[in-house]
């Protein structure tokens, strides 16, 4: 399982956080960490992919310049993601393998953000885990077929909440000159107008937990609805990471 982390000067503070609570609900799964100036302390798991000085980048020319080292589905994470619960990686593992062999699944959101649109179950899976049994398709083009009328007016399709990315999707709908939440907005509007035959899937639980760390580049307040709970904080206060 490859997990790409990005980062960036601004926020590289948030790194030791992201890694500690990596560490606690997901364990010694290695991650590469998409960053510039280096972050100090990481985990022995976590390797460092510098692009130099980020001067020369923008957050989507970054994303798009690391995936194109991943020959294989890889698990896409922005470091204000801070893990709050244990990751289900068994079932990642499973969805992994299940678009590895269907060649045209560019993306499986992880983090029940595409459960948010009105969705139906689509494909049954043959595995005997309860959250994978079936691959749900929503509104939005959650699914492993185009809906009618394709993806006109869907919301959304390229969000950067976690989730599963083929590289050749990526880079076909991310552009160089963009940040994370015009790379969102813009890359929705190209895939729409690309009437392409990628396919978008989701699952109805989350596969993993979170707490939005930043919101549009300032502090989140901290609300146990983001699973994000007193105990954790807590936690994190006495590590000295908030």
């Amino acid at each position: 399982m490859r997990v790409l982390v990005a980062t960036s000067d601004q926020y590289i503070h948030l790194m030791n956080g992201f890694a500690y609570c990596f560490s606690k609900f997901w364990g010694s799964e290695d991650v590469d960490v998409l960053c510039y100036d280096i972050p100090q302390g990481m985990p022995s798991n976590f390797r460092i992919c510098s692009l130099g000085p980020m001067v020369r980048h923008t957050w989507s020319s970054g994303v798009m310049t690391a995936a194109t080292f991943m020959d294989e589905p890889f698990v896409l994470m922005l470091d204000d993601y801070w893990l709050t619960a244990k990751v289900k990686s068994l079932e990642i593992a499973l969805l992994q393998l299940y678009m590895t062999k269907r060649p045209r699944i560019g993306k499986i959101d992880l983090s029940g953000d595409r459960m948010q649109f009105p969705h139906e179950k689509w494909e049954e899976v043959e595995c005997s885990v309860p959250l994978v049994k079936a691959i749900w398709r929503d509104s939005a083009g959650n699914s492993i077929y185009r809906p009618d009328g394709g993806f006109k007016n869907r919301l959304f399709l390229t969000s950067v909440q976690a989730a599963l990315w083929r590289r050749e999707f990526l880079l076909e709908f991310f552009r160089w000159d963009e940040g994370p939440w015009e790379a969102e907005k813009n890359g929705t509007a190209r895939v729409v107008e690309s009437e392409t035959d990628w396919l978008i899937l989701g699952v109805k639980k989350p596969l993993m937990k979170y707490g939005n760390m930043t919101k549009a580049g300032k502090p989140m307040l901290i609300r146990e609805d983001k699973g994000m709970t007193p105990e954790l904080w807590e936690e994190l206060e006495r590590e000295r990471l908030v």
